[in-house]
C-alpha cells in the first residue's frame, strides 16, 4: 500500500505534523457524525473549557502583564479548542464581562468591534454578543 501525501514532507518533523493534521480532521469528523459521541464530547469540552478558565483566570488575577495573561498555558490552550468554544467564551463574556477579546478575534479571525467602540468595554462587549447573534452561536 502506497500512501501520496499532497506534498512531500523535507523532515520528520513536517511529516508528523501532517499526519498529526490528518489526525485532527479525521477525529472531528468522526465525532460530527456521530449523535451520541457529539453530545458526549461537547460535555466534555464545556468542563474542559471551565477547567482552562477558572486555572487561567486564578493564576492571572494578580498580573498586570497583559502579554503574560495572553500567554498564559490554560489560555492559550483555550484558544487551541477553537471555533466549538466561541459560544462558551461569547456567554462567558456575556455573564461575567471577562476580557476574551484576544481570543474571539484570533478564533473566529473576525473583529466586529466598531471604531466608536474601542476604549469602550461595555460597547465592545454588545458588539461582539452582537456578532454572536449574528452567527446563531448564542440567544
Amino acid at each position: 500500500m502506497t500512501i501520496n501525501f499532497e506534498s512531500k514532507p523535507k523532515s520528520l518533523t513536517e511529516e508528523a505534523e501532517y499526519i498529526n493534521d490528518v489526525e485532527d480532521i479525521s477525529y472531528e469528523d468522526f465525532i460530527s457524525n456521530s449523535l451520541y459521541l457529539r453530545n458526549r464530547y461537547q460535555t466534555s469540552l464545556e468542563e474542559h473549557f471551565e477547567n482552562l478558565k477558572s486555572l487561567w483566570l486564578e493564576e492571572t488575577k494578580l498580573s498586570s502583564n497583559v502579554f503574560m495573561t495572553l500567554r498564559h498555558p490554560a489560555h492559550l490552550n483555550i484558544v487551541k479548542l477553537g471555533v466549538e468554544v466561541l459560544p462558551m467564551i461569547l456567554q462567558d463574556l456575556k455573564d461575567h464581562e471577562t476580557h476574551w477579546f484576544y481570543s474571539l478575534l484570533i478564533i473566529s479571525n473576525e473583529n466586529p468591534i466598531k471604531e466608536e467602540s474601542l476604549g469602550n468595554i461595555d460597547s465592545m462587549i454588545g458588539d461582539w454578543l452582537d456578532w454572536g447573534k449574528s452567527k446563531s452561536l448564542i440567544k
